[in-house]
């Protein structure tokens, strides 16, 4: 499967700034489960059970 998860960060000003993307490449919708902990604070971002759907050829920013 393709799907990656992106994490960039910068310093603007002191400043650290951190963005983070969910990317599926694929031709189908992927539900994804993310480790509670080490990214509890993407809680917000899945359903009931944990998941996180992406639909094909989509992505969503998950923080920043």
């Amino acid at each position: 499967g393709n799907v990656v998860m992106v994490t960039y960060e910068k310093n603007v000003n002191g400043v650290n700034e951190r963005v983070v993307f969910l990317l599926n490449y694929n031709v189908f919708s992927v539900k994804i489960r993310i480790d509670d902990s080490v990214h509890g604070n993407y809680k917000e971002y899945c359903d009931k059970d944990g998941y996180i759907t992406l639909d094909s050829f989509s992505y969503i920013r998950i923080e920043g």
